[in-house]
């Protein structure tokens, strides 16, 4: 039988408020408020996250078709024009070139230009080669120092070193990751989709070469910057966030703006960021990409 706090937990779900200001209603910790969530699911109840451009999310009752395509959405529910966000990818964590301090710089980063919104491409963690710290040790690792910061929301796509935990250690990273860490969102293996607050999206698949749906693409894997222009599809591999490096190249990530118009991206501007010798974030170039077009779903 259903609780009466749990009754106005409903209830509070209906008005789509965020899980910070449930947490105060009720007070409970969101961590009360997860299992409670899990609780009522176990009622029947189909409820989902929502996630917001402001770097906050909610629940919300789910009454889509659940054998349709599940698309991530960001919300605009701070009325902004266009989309920031930072793209970041390969942290690698226990590789024996990993440096925590980097997304650490990455995140303060965010904090100072007001973003609230992280696209992680994958490979955040390294797996059982050329390591220093074990699987279960990396796990720890992610989940006790890798940043989190309220108001800031990391969307995550699992590269190939997260199929070996599963592959190799049978480890569901998804459920790790969603049970310890609220600000991470694991999206899962292979293309992924992120519906922003246009009618465009942002797709987000480790290897550049997998890419099926239209969107601005956002791929990793070969730890270096690198644009590819096309009007429907342009494609942005982001460098490593680590001293992984393949050449010459700095650490780094990549800073989005979709600038829209009418609910279309008319523009893509990419500033690429690089961390230097003195753990500076400096920014070495700017691209801007002028004539995106109107793209449909496949």
């Amino acid at each position: 039988m259903m609780t009466d706090i749990n009754r106005e937990l409903l209830n509070l779900i209906k008005e789509e408020l965020s899980t910070d200001i449930i947490c105060t209603r009720l007070g409970i910790t969101k961590k009360e408020l997860k299992n409670r969530i899990q609780s009522i699911k176990n009622e029947g109840f189909n409820i989902t996250n929502s996630y917001n451009y402001s770097g906050t999310r909610n629940y919300v009752f789910n009454k889509e078709n659940l054998e349709s395509e599940q698309i991530v959405t960001i919300n605009n529910d701070i009325n902004r024009k266009n989309f920031r966000a930072l793209a970041v990818a390969d942290t690698h964590i226990g590789h024996v070139k990993y440096n925590m301090g980097y997304p650490e710089l990455m995140y303060d980063y965010c904090i100072k230009h007001n973003i609230n919104i992280v696209f992680h491409c994958g490979d955040l963690l390294q797996g059982d080669k050329q390591c220093i710290l074990t699987p279960q040790e990396q796990l720890e690792e992610l989940i006790e120092n890798y940043p989190k910061v309220d108001g800031i929301l990391t969307f995550l796509g699992f590269g190939n070193h997260e199929e070996a935990f599963l592959r190799e250690y049978g480890i569901n990273l998804k459920s790790v990751i969603e049970k310890y860490r609220d600000d991470i969102i694991p999206l899962g293996y292979g293309e992924q989709i992120i519906g922003i607050h246009t009618k465009d999206d942002i797709v987000i698949c480790h290897a550049s070469h997998n890419f099926e749906s239209n969107g601005v693409r956002l791929s990793g894997h070969s730890h270096r910057y690198k644009f590819v222009a096309d009007d429907y599809n342009p494609t942005v591999t982001v460098p490593t966030l680590s001293d992984f490096l393949h050449t010459n190249d700095y650490p780094g990530a990549i800073e989005l703006l979709l600038e829209s118009e009418n609910e279309k991206v008319r523009k893509l501007a990419l500033n690429h960021l690089i961390i230097n010798e003195n753990n500076e974030i400096k920014q070495v170039s700017r691209t801007e990409h002028k004539s995106l077009k109107t793209r449909c779903r496949k």
